[in-house]
């Protein structure tokens, strides 16, 4: 991490992984410490107005320097668009996903196919992102590597280099093996950006398969808001308003990111995403979830920034909005 003892360090890997697990982590540190706190080496930006600033302005990226992440340690690619990082190619590869992007989000009725099949859905995540956006369909294999590579790439990415080298030696051999094979088999697509596309289909058939879940936890405590999400179930995946404002609204909640990082002026400020986005200079009974809010501004895709927003903030809800969809069908 940027300018950090070891002391420091452990201190943000703790940090880190307690806001993974509770994300009220970040929240209660703000309560306690006030709007900019010391947070992994830098200074934490918790307004919603505060957050969008520093993203709309995209001052300089700290080098090594993400969330907690280190990617110094080949875990993670310069290319590791997930994270908003500014690298080589950087318009080429944001353009060529995009694209990507795009051309998965026309072809949703696919995804609802693997559900509707009886997939588990972070198979049918997997299978929809790789067929779609980089046209290979996975075996059995390589869904067991995939699984394998995001449990253990984030985790060997934060800890710091001699403890992991020592005690985690093998599961880093490991790691570098399935990331080999990966890279390996996207570049024989005749694939640009290998790389990137990687970190992105790792990162998000993840991710996707996080939210969707605590979309239908809130679905079971809430009869009234089930039957709203119930009643789009079977439309088109692109016709299902108020679900995806229950996934927008689940990730305001809970979003999983905790920080993105800014250098200025030789500083690091972080846009802390968890405090930002309950923010109640922003969002009335910003707790609540409102499936009629307006999300135009939301900062967990760092919409903001020209460069740097999450290439997928388009597919993305509208992906998750079709697990969501289909796990309703088991509530009833």
């Amino acid at each position: 991490m940027w300018k950090q003892n070891l002391v420091s360090r452990w201190r943000s890997v703790v940090i880190f992984i307690k806001h993974v697990r509770d994300v009220e982590t970040l929240r209660r540190l703000w309560q306690r410490k006030g709007d900019h706190f010391p947070l992994f080496g830098g200074t934490a930006y918790c307004r919603h107005a505060e957050v969008r600033a520093l993203m709309a302005r995209e001052p300089e990226k700290a080098i090594g320097f993400c969330g907690p992440f280190d990617d110094a340690g080949a875990f993670f690619s310069p290319g590791y668009l997930p994270y908003l990082q500014k690298n080589a190619n950087h318009a080429e590869r944001r353009a060529h996903v995009l694209a990507s992007s795009e051309r998965a989000r026309g072809q949703l009725g696919q995804l609802d196919a693997f559900l509707r099949d009886g997939i588990n859905h972070e198979a049918a995540l997997a299978k929809f992102l790789f067929q779609t956006m980089v046209g290979i369909n996975l075996t059995d294999t390589e869904l067991r590597d995939l699984y394998f590579l995001r449990k253990w790439a984030p985790l060997l990415a934060i800890l710091p280099r001699g403890f992991r080298n020592v005690v985690l030696a093998g599961k880093i051999r490991e790691v570098q093996r399935v990331r080999g094979q990966f890279l390996d088999r996207l570049t024989a697509a005749g694939l640009p950006f290998a790389d990137t596309y990687l970190e992105v289909l790792w990162f998000n058939s993840g991710t996707l398969g996080h939210y969707p879940a605590l979309a239908l936890e809130s679905l079971r405590k809430d009869p009234a808001l089930r039957a709203v999400v119930a009643a789009e179930m079977d439309k088109p995946p692109l016709d299902r308003p108020r679900t995806r404002a229950l996934v927008m609204e689940v990730i305001r909640l809970y979003p999983r990111i905790s920080s993105v990082n800014y250098l200025d002026q030789g500083q690091v400020k972080l846009a802390v995403i968890p405090c930002a986005s309950i923010d109640p200079e922003r969002y009335d009974h910003p707790r609540e979830i409102d499936l009629h809010r307006n999300h135009d501004d939301a900062i967990w895709f760092a919409a903001p920034s020209p460069n740097r927003s999450c290439a997928g903030m388009a597919l993305a809800p509208e992906m998750m909005a079709c697990v969501v969809a289909y796990g309703v069908r088991a509530l009833a």
